[in-house]
């Protein structure tokens, strides 16, 4: 069985690999301030694992436990 700090490493490239994965021109606003991330920016913070990283990896796996558990497909009336 893995420990904590393996399946952290393990989602880590999960979230990383799906930035690779998406458009080339992929760019995010985050805050205020309107400074744009590149997908590179996004996969350098996920790689630091700094806040702004966590966040990412957050967002993602919300993301995915959503589209696994059904509830991105069902409607709402």
């Amino acid at each position: 069985m893995k420990n904590k700090k393996s399946i952290k490493e393990d989602i880590k490239k999960i979230v990383i690999e799906r930035i690779r994965a998406s458009s080339g021109n992929l760019q995010i606003v985050v805050g205020g301030k309107g400074e744009k991330l590149s997908k590179q920016d996004l996969i350098d913070n996920v790689s630091k694992n700094n806040n702004l990283g966590k966040e990412i990896i957050r967002i993602q796996m919300e993301f995915l436990k959503a589209m696994g558990s059904g509830e991105l497909y069902t409607t709402q009336a």
